[in-house]
């Protein structure tokens, strides 16, 4: 009788012990899901440095770059995709220019640089995809209206007449009207050139490109 109620003991002590650190392990680990609003969706309020955004972004499917005036992070959460800004001083972005690229540590030196920043600008960029009836509103323009406005091409294919097209921080695959022999990719071909004149026949949005375009950056 004894040694059954050691082994029922045993196993309510280790039923107790079992809930205690299963109640512990509930608690969110540090910096994940800081900024979660109730239904799971980021919060914006809560993001107000860089920290804040490293704390709560996937760095595999995160991007980043910087000028001599900026620096930009994009990354998704959820459904949405954020980008934070911030301007820099000179100093903030000497350092960020005098890292090693081939450094190992390169992005963690770079994150004890920007970390302490606070954020001037912070947008989800996927509440500014332009819906498919502006979209559609640029059927029968030609490539230069596009070009023109900034749009720039990211690689076509000449025997459907589609390219992928990005304007901005968003990426577009656009069929063009033309009739005639097809197009040859020879070394020489100059696809803003070719595609000038041509009318857009279809237009769909793709998603996210580069989530950290910086115009002024652009040649």
């Amino acid at each position: 009788m004894k040694k059954y109620l050691v082994i029922l003991l045993a196993l309510v002590l280790a039923l107790t012990m079992f809930t205690a650190c299963g109640g512990a392990s509930e608690e969110p680990a540090e910096g994940s899901d800081s900024g979660s609003a109730a239904d799971g969706s980021l919060d914006p309020a809560t993001i107000k440095t860089f920290e804040d955004v490293f704390n709560v972004a996937d760095e595999e499917n995160s991007q980043y770059a910087f000028t001599d005036t900026v620096y930009v992070y994009a990354f998704p959460y959820g459904d949405d995709f954020y980008r934070a800004e911030v301007e820099l001083t000179e100093e903030e972005s000497n350092a960020l220019w005098e890292l090693d690229f081939e450094d190992p540590e390169h992005d963690a030196k770079m994150k004890e640089i920007v970390s302490p920043l606070e954020i001037t600008t912070f947008t989800n960029l996927a509440e500014g995809a332009p819906d498919q009836a502006y979209l559609d509103s640029l059927v029968g323009k030609t490539g230069g209206e596009l070009f023109d406005d900034g749009w720039s091409y990211n690689y076509y294919n000449l025997e459907d007449m589609e390219a992928g097209l990005d304007h901005g921080v968003y990426s577009f695959m656009v069929t063009f009207e033309y009739e005639g022999e097809q197009m040859e990719n020879t070394d020489d071909f100059d696809f803003y050139e070719e595609f000038r004149d041509l009318k857009i026949k279809e237009i769909t949005y793709e998603g996210i490109g580069d989530g950290t375009y910086i115009p002024d950056a652009q040649d």
